[in-house]
């Protein structure tokens, strides 16, 4: 009876034992979660007229134009989205009205030689600019244009401002961009793009809590919303405020959304023990992140610095218009998750001592069912 119960000792014991080896793992992480957002061109074009000395939308006059007659006609341009440059297209239709019949267009409008209006200044976004204030019927109609029905029409064109300038000297001061339909679903409200804050990104360890804390939750606060030829570039500082020397682990996790993380590319370098050394480069949205990566071994007071760029390539088109997706960034003081295989980078003080737990555990509980068998089998004699 005494040699059964030891057995069970044993298996008690090594369950205990294998129980101490497992809360290695139960080290400390911080999950800091980035939206990545993109923005929007978008102009919207409404007609107006003054009326009885009133500014209202535009409408046909109820009465023949007459020679020599000054007609309000108002074309005016709203910025919805970002900030851009626009450009106009006018075109007279079956009419003597001709670009000199205009009136009322300020100088910040130019005549190209490809036929466009351009714009010179950037159309801030929520403001609105007009192209002109109406025309003048010339003195001098003919007979044949009497009775007969003209038009003037407008066409309105914008590129985003951010990454991009024009050249005014040139026959076509926008050069060979593309122009594209406005991909926009539903309604938005351009204000709560989220701006840019600058601020200075930290994850510090702490010796009394023995945790990882951060100082700011969005790993990318500092940047804007995301617009064709954006490069951001930062940093997060580690800070070992502890007496031990601490294992700093990062990786990343991307869930299944839009194809933006897939546009996107990132650039991540560390500077730990006056080594430089990149991490990662290519698109945001990587299994190669997935697994745990030894940033540094960290001693007692020391620090490090992850640095990190953003690049959005030129050739994002308006397919990608207000797309929103996210990545979490997951930093440890060890490895989460217990595999097979031996995270990124050299084995840990923590990896020796789990092994050695979990040998001597199977070695223990081996044992006690050894005797726990043979005192069975004596007392079943």
């Amino acid at each position: 009876m005494m040699k059964k119960k030891a057995g069970l000792a044993l298996l008690l014991m090594g369950l205990m034992l294998n129980a101490v080896g497992t809360s290695i793992y139960a080290y400390s992480e911080v999950k800091v979660e980035n939206e990545f957002t993109t923005g929007i061109v978008d102009i919207e074009l409404e007609e107006y007229m003054f009326k009885d000395g009133k500014l209202c939308l535009w409408e046909n006059p109820n009465h023949y134009i007459l020679p020599g007659e000054s007609v309000s006609k108002i074309p005016r341009i709203y910025n919805l989205g970002n900030d851009c440059y626009i450009r106009a297209d006018i075109q007279f239709i079956n009419t003597p009205i001709t670009e000199l019949s205009l009136y009322g267009m300020s100088d910040n409008w130019i005549l190209a030689p490809d036929g466009y209006y351009y714009y010179k200044n950037i159309l801030p976004s929520g403001e609105y600019v007009d192209l002109f204030k109406g025309f003048n019927v010339p003195d001098n109609l003919d007979e044949d244009t009497q009775e007969t029905e003209f038009n003037i029409n407008v066409l309105v064109e914008a590129v985003q401002s951010e990454n991009f300038t024009p050249d005014f000297e040139l026959y076509n001061p926008w050069g060979f961009v593309e122009i594209q339909e406005c991909k926009k679903e539903g309604t938005y409200d351009v204000a709560l793009f989220k701006q840019a804050n600058h601020l200075d990104f930290e994850i510090n360890y702490m010796e009394d809590a023995r945790k990882l804390l951060t100082n700011h939750q969005d790993f990318f606060s500092n940047f804007p919303v995301l617009l064709p030829g954006d490069i951001y570039t930062d940093s997060i500082d580690f800070h070992n405020l502890s007496q031990d020397t601490v294992n700093l682990y990062f990786r990343s996790d991307t869930k299944e959304g839009s194809d933006l993380l897939d546009q996107v590319q990132i650039r991540i370098s560390k500077s730990f023990n006056g080594m430089n050394t990149v991490i990662y480069e290519g698109n945001v949205r990587t299994s190669s992140l997935n697994e745990n990566l030894l940033l540094a071994t960290v001693q007692a007071g020391g620090m490090g610095t992850l640095n990190y760029e953003i690049y959005v390539p030129e050739t994002l088109d308006n397919k990608y218009t207000l797309r929103a997706d996210s990545v979490v960034w997951i930093f440890s003081t060890n490895p989460i998750e217990v595999s097979e295989s031996v995270p990124t980078g050299d084995i840990s003080m923590a990896t020796w001592m789990q092994c050695i737990f979990v040998g001597s555990t199977l070695l223990i509980v081996g044992l006690g069912v050894l005797m726990y068998e043979k005192v069975g089998n004596r007392h079943d004699k």
